[in-house]
């Protein structure tokens, strides 16, 4: 489940006043794009929202479709911020070392206060365990992992329609199970929701619980 993805043809080259423009952010080597605008002889420059993304301290190649790859967003301007140490095995034990604490706060304000995004995500859905903790750093809207949906899908649909979880190690989202209760007000446990856990998944669940890279043309045929 992606929180935030379209299809639209990217913008390569900044420039005019509709456009955008890729730099790359010395600190961390971050990928971010400067923000566009829009304006009019007529009209004060216009700034379109902006999403903030922390990250796994994990590099992979990145597909179109995967929260890590720009070109997933193409109509409105993404920052990146590296949590130096945050590990997916870290993630998903919801417990930070010190040091990666300092960090993952530092990233927070540098988001918010640097680059001034209009909303913070994360590229992982155990980052849960610290949807409080970021929310506390800052006003702006904090959504660190799909399940922060599960409210609005929930009252989307009728009671007797299932809803799919789809976890990248389903074991280690049972435990979340008070967590999701308290943020979302939705029992995860509940027989409408469908829960599956991509661990056991070829050429996917081993690589990415020891933060290697996926073959994509593998993975794809284990799916």
């Amino acid at each position: 489940m992606n929180l935030w993805k379209n299809s639209n043809k990217k913008n390569e080259q900044g420039g005019g006043n509709d456009e955008s423009a890729i730099a790359v952010d010395q600190d961390h080597s971050t990928l971010v794009e400067l923000q566009p605008s829009l304006s009019t002889p007529s009209m004060p420059i216009l700034h379109f929202p902006s999403l903030g993304i922390l990250r796994l301290d994990y590099k992979y190649p990145a597909i179109p479709g995967d929260i890590d790859c720009q070109e997933t967003f193409t109509d409105y301007p993404v920052y990146y911020r590296v949590v130096p140490g945050l590990t997916f095995e870290m993630c998903q034990s919801g417990r930070l070392t010190s040091e990666v604490e300092r960090d993952f706060d530092q990233a927070v304000k540098y988001l918010v206060e640097e680059k001034n995004v209009s909303a913070i995500t994360g590229d992982c859905g155990f980052m849960m365990w610290f949807q409080e903790r970021a929310r506390q750093l800052t006003r702006k809207p904090v959504l660190l992992s799909p399940l922060t949906q599960l409210p609005s899908i929930t009252s989307a649909f009728d009671r007797s329609v299932q809803i799919l979880i789809v976890s990248a190690n389903a074991k280690t989202l049972y435990p979340m199970h008070d967590l999701i209760v308290q943020e979302c007000g939705v029992d995860p446990f509940d027989n409408r929701f469908v829960i599956i856990g991509c661990d056991d998944v070829p050429h996917f669940g081993e690589p990415v619980c020891k933060g290697l890279q996926v073959d994509t043309g593998k993975r794809n045929q284990g799916f």
